[in-house]
């Protein structure tokens, strides 16, 4: 007998039927949302919690929360390598295919950081910018630009215009917006979106029809505009940056809801410090695995610089303190270091700091200067791209960090990937119970005597300074580098390819909130600044 098999006939029959069971109940639920009342409507979304103008949260130091005591992070860390290890295993098992992927949101390069070595090593990675997102260091072209901006304006619009002239980088996308549009027409541009979300987060799909442009890769990994990766529609893993995860998900309005939304949708949620964690309790979030942000170990590293010579001949100085972080003393803490370095310069007149001109203080802090008596000492520079700013690292003898957070970010890295001291505050502890091998092996301070006495043991031992860098590269590479961390990322987001979710029921983050973390959320949030500024 000739024909198909009947089997075979009745799977496609099947699923013909569920397809068209599915098309109607969505074409019926979209029906039901448009004729709803705005009472009703409200109902049917969100229940008896509506967004509202506020805060749902707040928590001025997250590096104090009860929460992040040693044996809480190493359970943590435990728990973290338990999950890498099954990622690993379970994407070794796969069977070999192609993907696609795209890293979006790109604040400071976060993103582009991981994907430069992750594309050296043979990954198809994307990056997208956000359409509205046109500040120069989020393009991914001023970490490849060995040059100095000449002007105070960040926009890339107009220093496109102006003539500045950046490498070009390939696989880099930034959508344009378009006309804003209704609820009919969201439901046809976004079918992998249920109806019910569709209608919450309106405002944040209407313009942008780009979105489903998204749904040709294969999984998404999402930072700072995580919420993208909720929206298009794909398997994505969220990386925060920080004030998304700090600021934007403690508010009670629709931005705090997408944001948290979007945290909670990720397949995993990335961890790279500490106070991850303390976010995670505030917000009830499981899904957060200890995966640091790796960076290119080739690109930041070690080796000398025709600027320590430059340095020298301009300045008549022989020790070079260097500082790159943004100026802001709330949370940076740059006057501690400032105010560190004049007192560490009285008794070395030898000593000199480069002081890179950037944030919203650096006019304040070059009154400051004046103030503390070392104008004469300071060798001011631009805003430099980062090849660049690699330069000024290999030439410095060390680098002056935040005092504030107690948390180091990119800056701190790239300083001690390129064998360079490192001093900062850090949450120590946290830290030792946390990475493997313990804290990272910077100067600990957090006063400007601390500072002080740092830069002097420093200056005093030339043989002491080289071995602490060659201390700090070693745990670079072995904490972030991207030989080490890559493969288990890119397994990651194998396994989110292909549609994979994982429980976190054993994760250490499902314990119960402690009377101590309850009344430290309330003190948070009775100290909340006026609503919707952050500071």
């Amino acid at each position: 007998m000739g024909g198909k098999p009947l089997v075979t006939t009745g799977t496609r029959f099947l699923a013909q039927l569920k397809r068209s069971l599915r098309g109607r109940w969505r074409q019926f639920e979209c029906n039901r949302l448009l004729s709803a009342s705005p009472t009703e409507l409200s109902r049917v979304l969100w229940g008896h919690r509506a967004p509202a103008d506020g805060w749902d949260t707040w928590d001025p130091a997250p590096w104090q929360h009860p929460w992040l005591t040693s044996s809480n992070l190493a359970a943590m860390r435990d728990y973290s390598r338990t999950c890498r290890d099954r990622w690993l295993s379970e994407a070794a098992a796969l069977p070999e295919r192609p993907c696609r992927y795209a890293f979006v949101g790109n604040l400071a390069n976060n993103m582009y950081m991981r994907a430069r070595p992750l594309r050296r090593a043979g990954h198809d990675i994307d990056i997208y910018l956000h359409p509205h997102d046109y500040y120069l260091m989020s393009y991914p072209a001023w970490e490849e630009f060995d040059g100095v901006l000449d002007t105070d304006v960040a926009d890339i619009r107009l220093l496109r215009e102006a003539g500045l002239n950046l490498p070009h980088v390939d696989g880099v996308e930034q959508p344009e917006t378009t006309e804003s549009f209704n609820a009919a027409r969201a439901f046809e541009l976004f079918p992998n979106l249920a109806p019910r979300d569709v209608m919450r987060w309106l405002p944040y799909l209407s313009g942008h029809a780009w979105l489903p442009q998204l749904a040709q890769y294969d999984a998404l990994l999402c930072a700072q505009t995580t919420y993208l990766g909720l929206l298009a529609g794909r398997p994505y893993v969220a990386a925060h940056v920080g004030g998304d995860i700090w600021y934007e998900c403690s508010r009670a309005d629709l931005v705090g809801r997408l944001q948290r939304a979007a945290y909670h949708g990720a397949v995993a949620t990335l961890a790279s410090n500490p106070w991850s964690f303390a976010h995670a309790r505030r917000y009830g979030m499981h899904n957060l695995v200890y995966l640091p942000l790796l960076l290119d170990e080739s690109f930041y590293s070690p080796g000398d610089s025709a600027l320590r010579a430059q340095w020298e001949a301009q300045s008549g100085g022989n020790f070079f303190v260097f500082s790159a972080v943004r100026q802001n003393d709330r949370v940076k803490g740059t006057m501690t270091g400032l105010e560190g370095f004049a007192r560490f310069a009285v008794n070395h007149p030898g000593a000199r700091l480069v002081f890179v001109e950037w944030g919203q203080e650096t006019s304040k802090n070059t009154e400051r200067l004046s103030q503390l008596g070392i104008a004469d000492r300071v060798i001011r520079l631009r805003v430099a791209g980062k090849r660049r700013v690699v330069e000024y690292l290999r030439a410095a003898d060390c680098v002056l960090d935040q005092f504030t957070i107690g948390y180091y970010g990119a800056t701190a890295l790239e300083a001690m990937a390129c064998e360079v001291p490192v001093l900062m505050r850090i949450e120590k502890a946290q830290y030792d119970a946390l990475c493997d091998g313990g804290a990272p092996p910077v100067l600990n301070a957090d006063s400007s005597a601390q500072v002080a006495d740092s830069l002097s043991r420093l200056a005093a031992n030339d043989a002491g300074r080289r071995q602490l860098g060659r201390d700090a590269r070693a745990w670079f590479v072995r904490n972030h580098g991207a030989s080490a961390w890559g493969p288990t990322l890119m397994a990651l987001l194998r396994l989110a390819a292909e549609g994979r979710r994982f429980s976190y029921a054993d994760s250490p983050l499902h314990a119960g909130l402690g009377e101590d973390e309850r009344a430290y959320h309330a003190r948070g949030l009775a100290a909340a600044p006026d609503f919707p500024h952050y500071q």
